[in-house]
């Protein structure tokens, strides 16, 4: 896989999928292109992660990185190496299921990653994603974790610079939304201070997409800018040199008529030294 053949991909797909309803081509799009991305991304940086990994040993800290999944997802192998890279001065917690705990506890071998198992069974995608944004808007999650800052990662972000304490400020927030600029921002890459979201969780519950649910909580609280977000995490509203990407290659509507190449090259670098 290199850059040629995604741009290839990705200009045949916009061009069948153009004229169909947004909600369904930007999904369509989503679940397309993520193999390719993280395939070019494993075989840029796949050997130089795991070279890390193999001395790598996660650290007592005030700032840890959280991924709440379920699913034995085949990113994770890539993605715990990533954010070892990205910051390996974290904590990490893995909030799973008792089907992919298993499978994690393969992954991750002798590091101290804290593996608490909170789901059960493997669900439809409804009630999965229902049981996804219960549990991130609960004080049960908040109470797990050990430290002051969290950096919440789903399946399909990746890190591309060093994260530094710049990005620990505020309450909730994560990548700035084109349509709603005044949220906080969305979930997929996002950071919280654990004792202030556990506040947040105590008086009322969430039937709602979690990251909205605290957007609405954070209108009447102070958030950091929307040049701030979108200068350290990018999804829709795109950005010159992001440190995290969450899953960009959704809304390619806004950049296939930008130097295509050459953006999504630079995007797709990692920041080593």
């Amino acid at each position: 896989m290199n850059i040629d053949a995604i741009e290839q991909l990705v200009r045949s797909e916009h061009e069948t999928w153009k004229h169909v309803e947004e909600k369904e081509r930007l999904h369509h799009f989503r679940l397309t292109f993520e193999p390719y991305i993280f395939n070019l991304l494993l075989l840029r940086y796949g050997q130089k992660l795991d070279e890390f990994w193999k001395t790598y040993q996660p650290k007592k800290s005030e700032k840890a990185f959280v991924i709440v999944e379920r699913r034995c997802h085949p990113n994770f192998w890539f993605v715990l190496r990533n954010i070892a890279w990205a910051n390996p001065d974290m904590s990490v917690y893995i909030f799973c299921s008792d089907v992919n705990i298993g499978f994690l506890k393969s992954l991750i071998g002798d590091k101290d990653i804290h593996l608490i198992p909170v789901f059960k069974g493997s669900p439809g995608r409804e009630e999965a994603i229902k049981e996804y944004n219960a549990f991130l808007t609960s004080c049960k999650m908040y109470e797990a974790i050990d430290a002051e800052w969290i950096i919440v990662v789903q399946m399909d972000v990746f890190i591309r610079r060093k994260i530094s304490d710049e990005i620990f400020v505020g309450e909730y927030w994560g990548y700035p939304f084109g349509w709603r600029p005044e949220y906080a921002g969305g979930g997929g890459a996002s950071v919280r201070n654990v004792k202030e979201c556990y506040k947040l969780c105590l008086d009322s519950s969430n039937s709602d997409a979690e990251d909205v649910w605290f957007c609405e909580k954070m209108l009447t609280r102070e958030v950091p800018s929307f040049d701030f977000r979108r200068e350290f995490i990018m999804e829709n509203v795109l950005s010159r040199n992001p440190y995290i990407v969450h899953q960009f290659w959704t809304y390619i509507d806004s950049i296939i008529h930008i130097d295509f190449k050459r953006y999504w090259d630079h995007i797709l670098t990692f920041d080593f030294l």
